[in-house]
């Protein structure tokens, strides 16, 4: 019977053998190479962690900006058209209160008022899909007078023409004190602004809806929301 032999067949190493294509070396020599190779492969993922970890920090920030740039184009895109209605009058100084009414519809909830009503009227679901959003506001008039009200509407007026905005219609009467303003962009309008206290209406509305607006279908944005000042336009 055959001795047992001291040396240790393994392919792709160094040495002869005698078997083709197999190379041989003495057994210690072999197990100090395959400790030496598992050891390395242990070493590998410590060295992959700290490359990942390296490189967190970067990826981190990365996504850090590509955030604030979004958040930004998104700001641009509001801003086009929208108006801080609370502060362009400060109205909860004026009015001495906070809002009794406040509607603050924009982004994926317009996307679900748009959608509840697709079914029921598609026209008007198409309109809603062109709309970014729609604020409202209402305050109790309390002590206010009809002239006061009217004073802080033509005061608001004339600080959303100094930024830009156009005078579409100012109503005046025993019936309504409605104050109407439009963004322009181009051909196209971005922005509304309505101002308005109904006759015999405890409330005073201030509106601002943003998007490509159709300004003959107003009205039907006014009906949907409830928007007092805005269902006859």
């Amino acid at each position: 019977m055959p001795g047992k032999s001291n040396m240790l067949e393994i392919s792709n190493m160094p040495g002869e053998s005698s078997m083709p294509g197999i190379s041989t070396m003495p057994r210690n020599e072999s197990m100090n190479w395959i400790s030496n190779t598992n050891m390395k492969l242990h070493e590998t993922p410590n060295r992959v962690g700290r490359t990942l970890l390296k490189w967190v920090p970067c990826f981190l920030i990365m996504l850090a900006s590509i955030a604030t740039l979004q958040h930004a184009h998104g700001q641009t895109a509001r801003s086009q058209g929208y108006v801080n209605l609370r502060s362009l009058g400060d109205l909860d100084d004026f009015f001495a209160s906070r809002a009794t009414v406040e509607v603050n519809v924009e982004g994926a909830l317009m996307r679900m008022v748009e959608a509840a009503s697709r079914q029921e009227d598609p026209e008007l679901a198409d309109l809603l899909a062109r709309l970014d959003g729609v604020f409202v506001l209402g305050y109790e008039l309390k002590e206010t007078t009809m002239d006061q009200f009217d004073q802080l509407a033509t005061d608001m007026g004339n600080n959303l023409a100094d930024d830009g905005w156009t005078v579409v219609m100012r109503t005046r009467d025993i019936v309504e004190n409605t104050h109407f303003y439009v963004r322009l962009e181009g051909d196209g309008v971005t922005g509304m602004v309505v101002i308005s206290v109904e006759a015999g209406s405890d409330q005073a509305v201030f509106v601002n809806i943003v998007g490509d607006i159709d300004p003959e279908q107003i009205g039907r944005i006014g009906q949907k929301f409830q928007i007092q000042g805005m269902r006859e336009l």
